[in-house]
């Protein structure tokens, strides 16, 4: 995926004034998955050694999978609103018919570490950071 839609992705989705996503969720903040209307909270499965799996709590939804091999790029930034710190993962990966995906992620407090820590490991990427505090924070 070129890094330019990735950049434009995140820039305009890190302005949202929605409240933050629940500390041990995530949500689809954006990005070029069809299934999904921004704005759809679930939970990021990372159980699987192969793949990500984000299950939203929509009964109408079905999972969306990222397969760690066919991610490209993987990036980090963060917004403080207030008292409040927005953290956001965007991911950059081809999908099972080898198309670029983008897509945007706003994790909980409480997972993101983890998150981060897993994608990097599981597919020798490393993360790049939209800040100096975003990097600092993790």
């Amino acid at each position: 995926m070129p890094r330019l839609l990735a950049a434009a992705l995140a820039v305009v989705l890190l302005a949202s004034p929605l409240p933050a996503v629940d500390s041990k969720k995530a949500e689809y903040v954006g990005g070029t998955w069809g299934q999904f209307e921004p704005g759809l909270r679930g939970k990021l499965d990372l159980s699987d050694s192969m793949k990500a799996v984000f299950v939203s709590y929509s009964k109408d939804t079905a999972p969306a999978e990222i397969q760690y091999d066919k991610v490209a790029s993987l990036e980090y930034g963060q917004k403080v609103n207030g008292n409040q710190r927005k953290h956001y993962l965007t991911v950059g990966f081809s999908d099972a018919a080898g198309q670029s995906q983008g897509i945007v992620f706003e994790l909980g407090k409480d997972i993101t570490r983890g998150v981060l820590t897993t994608f990097e490991f599981r597919t020798g990427k490393e993360m790049k950071y939209e800040s100096e505090d975003a990097r600092a924070s993790r």
